[in-house]
């Protein structure tokens, strides 16, 4: 990539009106300069613009491309219906055979008559479905955003940790309409159907991921090089439409800088001209080093810092262009 810093005196003049290199006159010479510097901006100021919009509208595409909190989002719903399905089904079969459990147990020591095994078979099974399809609601969403979102949980884990939350829930409801035998058959109930629930989900989910990726795999590194090569001949389109006024900005800071300590009334204004042409050179430097830095790598945080310098250079230069104007005007009048 040509640097378009070197002071090497073998760049193109693109000036309207070149500068005699035997003229002994600094005024002269900047006004030739500042009136070229001007011409070439008003001429390409319109494509500049458009350039600079189009690489920041592609930097905005490219940032939605790669945001997947919509696909996350997605996932979620679905593996909350899976999980709060599953949940059910599960949570009641596990909370009937709590329920039998419990009675049996109950009936071996006497402390239970038909009127009570019924009344808490009825709340075992409420806890058991209730506290399944509730969990695996929750359990179902939550891991299957994870998996979506290109992270595992560990199994051990996250069974564990659902199988407290449905024993606890479905046993509290169970015991709220079945007494001692329905908050057990509950939280049974809930227990098993809140991790089966939420496997099931997760798992279900997982393959719909896996398979998502598998299949947009391949289009999706095409289009990361279809970007990319849309990218470096957008910038450098942008470096081509400036390189005139780089050129330019060079003459009119090395004039500058020897005028700046002039006692003359225009002294301040060509000073303050040189200070301009200083920051927009630096930040044309910058966005120079970024264009290298983003062809390199891979990600957003690059191409975002590329387009954005593209745009400082570009309010720069119209920066530049209204302090040489009114020198121009000034060394005019004189």
């Amino acid at each position: 990539m040509e640097n378009l810093f070197d002071f090497d005196g073998s760049s193109t003049d693109y000036r309207a009106f070149p500068t005699s290199p035997a003229s002994p006159d600094l005024t002269d010479q900047l006004t030739i300069s500042l009136t070229s510097f001007l011409k070439i901006y008003n001429r390409r100021r319109d494509l500049i613009r458009i350039q600079t919009s189009a690489q920041l509208h592609q930097m905005h595409e490219e940032v939605s491309e790669t945001n997947t909190g919509r696909g996350v989002g997605i996932f979620a719903v679905f593996g909350g219906v899976f999980g709060a399905t599953c949940g059910c089904v599960t949570g009641g079969i596990f909370g009937t055979l709590g329920a039998v459990s419990a009675t049996t147990f109950s009936k071996f020591f006497g402390d239970i008559n038909a009127v009570g095994a019924s009344v808490g078979f009825f709340g075992s099974l409420i806890g058991g479905v209730v506290g399944g399809a509730s969990c695996g609601t929750i359990g179902g969403a939550l891991g299957s955003a994870v998996q979506a979102n290109g992270s595992q949980i560990h199994g051990v884990v996250s069974d564990g940790a659902w199988f407290a939350v449905g024993f606890a829930t479905g046993g509290a409801i169970g015991g709220i309409f079945g007494g001692k035998v329905g908050a057990v058959g509950g939280a049974i109930g809930g227990a098993f159907g809140s991790m089966y629930a939420t496997k099931f989900a997760v798992g279900l989910v997982g393959r719909f991921v896996g398979f998502s990726r598998g299949n947009n795999k391949e289009s999706k590194e095409e289009k990361i090089k279809a970007n990319k090569v849309k990218r470096m001949k957008r910038t450098g389109d942008f470096r081509e439409s400036i390189k005139p006024l780089v050129e330019e900005m060079k003459t009119i800071k090395s004039i500058s800088d020897k005028m700046a300590a002039s006692s003359s009334s225009s002294g301040a204004l060509v000073g303050s001209v040189a200070g301009q042409v200083a920051k927009t050179l630096a930040s044309i430097s910058t966005m120079e080093e970024s264009i290298s830095v983003t062809q390199e790598a891979s990600d957003m945080t690059s191409v975002e810092e590329t387009a954005k310098q593209c745009e400082k250079v570009t309010e720069e230069l119209k920066r530049t262009r209204e302090e040489a104007e009114q020198l121009l005007d000034s060394l005019k009048e004189h």
